[in-house]
């Protein structure tokens, strides 16, 4: 989308808007954080912790703007020619830009820790490629994806022959571990993740998340972190907003590493009530249990 038709599209909103609510609690008090072409506003909401755009989005803008104009160089909305993707399996997708290699030595010790293989869910798999690495991990039984986009999701399953999860199904699918990478930010109503997590995971199982880190440690260090919302981005996600959404989870909002390390580290905290570890870096990484125990607060 061009700047101009997304100004224009926001003033047009905004004329009809007087309240702003937030679309993950629906409450209206707030306060500012930041100003983009001089009508969008980055609001913090005073309830849930959410930093969050207005105008909003709808599910149906959000759903239109993803199918046809949602654009990003390189290959998470360019799908690969059968040239490409042919080098692309060959490989392995080792060293290429969509490698999810880093993630064996979380999934191991996720795996050690339930003393079985992990049958997991790619929450917003795209067009595949990461459930088709994922799916080859030895301590992975399954993967499948879960995928917003219908054309993604089409090219997935006719050239990778990965199996995805329709909405209405959910109720009828468990996993050990649901996976999702940039996907929170763009989603019209970002509380969804929770609630599809509730549906979804097991008793005991894990969610790890990774977005662009809207914290307020992160910010500081980046003095660039206004660009990590707008268009695309109508959410700014940060610790305090996950550790609000996800009270009632173990765990802890990380700085994004996969070392083995730091996998410990965040094992060694699922039986903590869910903190933030006041994370810098420029994604921040959730690595969550879902309490059995309890029930939502």
């Amino acid at each position: 989308m061009s700047k101009a038709k997304y100004l224009f599209e926001s003033i047009a909103k905004a004329a009809k808007l007087s309240k702003y609510k937030c679309p993950s609690c629906g409450m209206i008090s707030h306060k500012t954080v930041d100003r983009k072409l001089m009508i969008t506003t980055l609001r913090h909401c005073l309830n849930c912790d959410l930093q969050y755009r207005t105008p909003t989005t709808s599910e149906q803008e959000s759903k239109t703007f993803y199918e046809e104009e949602y654009s990003q160089p390189g290959l998470t909305t360019d799908l690969p020619s059968r040239e490409e993707l042919f080098k692309l399996i060959e490989c392995d997708f080792i060293e290429t830009e969509k490698d999810h290699s880093h993630l064996k030595d979380l999934l191991r010790l996720l795996a050690s820790e339930k003393k079985d293989r992990l049958r997991v869910l790619d929450y917003g798999a795209n067009w595949g490629y990461g459930v088709y690495q994922i799916d080859k991990f030895p301590t992975v039984s399954e993967c499948v994806g879960y995928e917003y986009s219908d054309v993604r999701r089409r090219y997935g399953q006719e050239n990778l022959g990965i199996r995805y999860v329709e909405e209405k199904e959910f109720g009828d699918e468990k996993f050990d571990l649901i996976f999702s990478s940039h996907v929170i930010e763009h989603m019209f109503n970002p509380s969804l993740l929770l609630s599809h997590a509730e549906m979804l995971l097991k008793k005991d199982g894990w969610l790890v998340i990774v977005c662009p880190n809207g914290s307020y440690s992160a910010r500081i260090a980046n003095q660039r972190w206004s660009k990590l919302w707008g268009s695309v981005h109508p959410n700014l996600i940060s610790d305090q907003y996950l550790c609000s959404l996800f009270s009632w989870y173990k765990g802890g909002i990380y700085n994004e590493q996969y070392d083995e390390k730091s996998a410990n580290l965040y094992l060694s905290n699922h039986n903590k009530k869910v903190s933030s570890y006041m994370p810098k870096t420029p994604n921040l990484l959730a690595v969550l249990k879902r309490d059995g125990a309890s029930e939502p607060g």
